[in-house]
């Protein structure tokens, strides 16, 4: 791929203090910005790479799934000086469930436990959400 055509991408997870820079887990891949999209409390960003990315840097990306990490973009090759030179980044917290997902969760789980004869999680999500409306719906007054 020619690096002046899609982005290299870095993913830097949070380095604890007395950490060196070298035992940081930190590796580039050559990859191109397919997508982005807006979610209730993020965005979804979605990089394509190339099937030739080094085991090591799958298996990092791997270890890293649902840690907070950060992303730089760049349409070039970036060096170590660089990445030491990043402006400082404030923390971001994992937004938490709205509500509504975890009770889907929740049913999601009941599901898992006891199917109750429904053949899919979304069945018997709409049935349970269904019986829960009609439950409240019954308190409110005429």
């Amino acid at each position: 791929m020619n690096v002046q055509e899609g982005f290299i991408f870095s993913l830097r997870e949070k380095r604890p203090r007395g950490i060196k820079m070298s035992e940081k887990k930190i590796f580039q891949v050559p990859g191109y910005l397919v997508g982005f999209k807006t979610m209730a409390n993020h965005w979804r960003i979605n990089v394509d790479v190339q099937e030739t990315v080094p085991g090591a840097h799958i298996e990092n990306l791997v270890k890293m799934k649902d840690k907070l990490g950060y992303f730089t973009f760049s349409l070039n090759v970036l060096e170590p000086e660089v990445l030491l030179d990043l402006p400082p980044l404030t923390k971001i917290e994992k937004a938490d469930k709205t509500p509504s997902q975890r009770l889907r969760g929740v049913f999601y789980v009941m599901w898992q436990q006891n199917s109750e004869g429904y053949e899919t999680a979304d069945e018997h999500y709409k049935v349970k959400m269904e019986q829960l409306i009609n439950y409240y719906k019954d308190k409110l007054s005429d």
